[in-house]
């Protein structure tokens, strides 16, 4: 119950006594400590829930010792592998059969024809005019 002026109080006080305002007093203080007891159990039971998310996305010595025995693995793997490619390079068994370790110098007719297949179709450079290649022949 409110009272909008001090002398209302005062006057219930005088008339009710002093029980109810002590009863609401003790009501208010008990329901305070349940709705803080409730906080306090709700605020552990989620940092345990959010401990054990932490644990169990956080991988064990066992997954991280097959995850670095599998990283070893395929490293040597990859090193082996380019072992053998330059082994065959350098005995000048590559595609363009130059012994050149793989490289592939690009002819002027293929430049053309990257030109062409791109879409750049006669465009050579700045300074040369257009020139179509199928007039000249």
């Amino acid at each position: 119950m409110s009272y909008p002026y001090p002398q209302d109080r005062h006057r219930d006080r005088r008339e009710k006594g002093e029980q109810p305002y002590k009863d609401a007093k003790e009501s208010l203080t008990q329901s305070s400590a349940t709705i803080q007891a409730q906080e306090e159990t709700f605020g552990a039971d989620l940092r345990d829930k959010l401990a054990e998310t932490e644990n169990a996305n956080r991988p064990s010595a066992e997954t991280l010792s097959l995850m670095e025995q599998a990283g070893n693995e395929v490293r040597s793997a990859a090193e082996r592998e380019q072992g053998d490619a330059v082994g065959e390079t350098s005995t000048g068994g590559g595609e363009d059969g130059g012994g050149t370790g793989g490289h592939h110098e690009t002819t002027p007719d293929e430049l053309d024809d990257l030109r062409h297949s791109s879409g750049a179709i006669g465009r050579r450079g700045h300074d040369e005019p257009d020139v179509e290649e199928d007039e000249e022949h």
